[in-house]
């Protein structure tokens, strides 16, 4: 049986590092492949192959912008570029043949996937690790996957030959049109830019926790659930003063004193009120609720990962507590 090798280069963001560790690589052994993680000793390494169109040349490293700091080291080097070697046994030609027809470059494409899968999650595991060993802001959030730079080479990884190049894969997603602005949504950013206003800031962390999880390449869950229960927890805190007479107000701060958790908020502060709890209005949200509480504080209180499907049920909890309470809000309002 015959190896094949899969070599992807990515952008690390510029992570800064010493100029010692230029040059520096690590193996590992993962989904029975060999990985080979590796920093550029000098600026012209992991460049694009001459005439290479599909990316701009860029240096793999180059020096960063320091200032004199007597308390620590006074030179770094940014580096702009990592490369992330795959190896795994294959069925592979020596060579690649001349006029190889298009079915040869099909083969090889079922032949690489599974090697471009591992070196994503690889380079992905690293710049984690690198995110959060470093004080270095701008290596962006730790869900953040690394973005693939120009072809990955394909090559026999016993002889050496390179066999064809992949660019990075391209996706395209299909949503619903019920997502569209609506005549009544157009209406609301109207009204709200017109009277100079701030959006919500429950609707505005809602909306941040949707793009966590529907607008990156790859979802952030952790702070999806984080910040979908915040979101809950502000609305019904405001939701529920604004239901208050005076002569409620201070019987409700009593109420709301020692609970900030959003099952508790829409449970004895409406009850204090004489209004219908969402227990009693809506069983079946008040439990989706209590579902993405219970997930909030594992995430919180244990380290526990959350999984992305468990932050997408409590991303459509929350809008919907959000629009229950809006409707709550409009209710009272029109009586």
């Amino acid at each position: 049986m015959s190896r094949v090798e899969v070599q992807v280069r990515y952008l690390s963001h510029d992570v800064w590092v010493l100029p010692e560790l230029l040059g520096s690589a690590f193996s590992l052994r993962r989904d029975d492949a060999d990985i080979r993680i590796a920093l550029p000793e000098s600026s012209t390494d992991f460049q694009p192959s001459p005439g290479a169109t599909e990316v701009q040349p860029t240096p793999a490293c180059f020096q960063a912008r320091t200032f004199n700091d007597p308390t620590g080291p006074d030179f770094a080097v940014a580096v702009r570029l990592f490369s992330v070697s795959v190896t795994y046994d294959a069925d592979v030609p020596d060579r690649q043949p001349a006029d190889a027809p298009d079915s040869f470059f099909a083969h090889m494409e079922e032949l690489a996937a599974p090697g471009l899968v591992i070196a994503q999650r690889a380079g992905h595991d690293f710049l984690r690790w690198l995110r959060v060993s470093c004080r270095q802001g701008w290596l962006g959030l730790s869900e953040e996957p690394p973005a693939q730079y120009g072809r990955a080479g394909i090559l026999n990884a016993d002889t050496g030959q390179p066999l064809m190049g992949l660019g990075p894969q391209m996706e395209v997603e299909w949503r619903s049109a019920k997502l569209a602005l609506t005549r009544d949504d157009w209406l609301a950013v109207t009204r709200g830019v017109t009277a100079q206003e701030d959006p919500p800031v429950a609707e505005s962390l809602l909306a941040d926790a949707r793009h966590m999880l529907q607008g990156s390449d790859v979802p952030d869950a952790q702070r999806a659930v984080l910040v979908s229960a915040m979101a809950c927890e502000i609305k019904a805190k405001i939701v529920v003063r604004s239901l208050a007479s005076l002569e409620q107000q201070d019987l409700l701060a009593l109420v709301m004193s020692r609970m900030s958790s959003a099952p508790d908020l829409v449970d004895r502060p409406l009850a204090a009120l004489g209004l219908a709890t969402l227990k009693s209005a809506d069983a079946e949200l008040g439990s989706a609720l209590r579902r993405l509480t219970d997930l909030r504080n594992r995430v919180v209180h244990t380290g526990v990962p959350v999984a992305p499907e468990e932050a997408r049920e409590g991303l459509l909890t929350a809008e919907r507590l959000l629009e229950w309470l809006n409707n709550l809000s409009s209710t009272a309002s029109s009586q």
